[in-house]
């Protein structure tokens, strides 16, 4: 087991909104504080956002959780996705697998920190940086210039690669959505972010 160990931040750090995540000028930072994480050298977790996503479906089907039909026929274009991102080669890092605003931090000075490391897991730095894109820039027109600010350039298989990624991470929130929906006391919150998630799946 590993221990992540944060310093204490000063009262000028703030919850960010989503309005600050989408700001153009803070991506160089937001990728930065990705990439410190990605090269950080701490220990791996055993477990991959694929199987997490497995792990999820097999929950659903053991609470008997009712499912919309469409939802077998994106798993299945999931699993297709899973396998052309897993046939690229690439180095495992840690990977936060959450880095939606309320999980950022950020001060007057631009200074931005990540916090909440429960759905950390093995895989690639470019999910991280793809579901950032994602976040920041819901449709894609600009995801080439996104890719390119972080990377130095773009080709068309990075922005495959990005799609790719939004597509099975909002895959893996819409069944956790649904899971929660059902087991957890916050139920209708959960199942509202399910659904959403389900739109956005719809939209990748």
């Amino acid at each position: 087991m590993a221990f992540l160990i944060f310093a204490a931040l000063d009262d000028s750090f703030r919850w960010a909104r989503l309005d600050a995540l989408r700001d153009p000028h803070h991506f160089a930072s937001l990728t930065r504080t990705l990439d410190k994480l990605h090269h950080s050298g701490l220990p791996l977790p055993l477990h991959s956002r694929q199987q997490d996503m497995l792990r999820l479906r097999f929950q659903l089907e053991t609470q008997g959780v009712q499912q919309p039909e469409e939802l077998q026929w994106m798993g299945e274009c999931v699993d297709l996705a899973w396998e052309a991102l897993n046939a690229v080669s690439y180095t495992p890092v840690l990977i936060h697998g959450d880095n939606i605003a309320s999980n950022w931090m950020v001060n007057p000075q631009g200074e931005w920190r990540l916090l909440d490391f429960d759905y950390a897991a093995r895989g690639d730095a470019w999910h991280d940086i793809a579901t950032l894109i994602h976040e920041q820039l819901p449709t894609d027109d600009r995801w080439r210039d996104a890719i390119r600010a972080w990377r130095g350039d773009c080709s068309e298989a990075d922005v495959a690669r990005c799609r790719l990624y939004a597509l099975v991470d909002d895959y893996h929130w819409t069944l956790w959505g649904m899971l929660n929906g059902v087991t957890s006391m916050r139920g209708l919150e959960f199942a509202k972010l399910g659904q959403w998630m389900l739109l956005r799946c719809r939209q990748s």
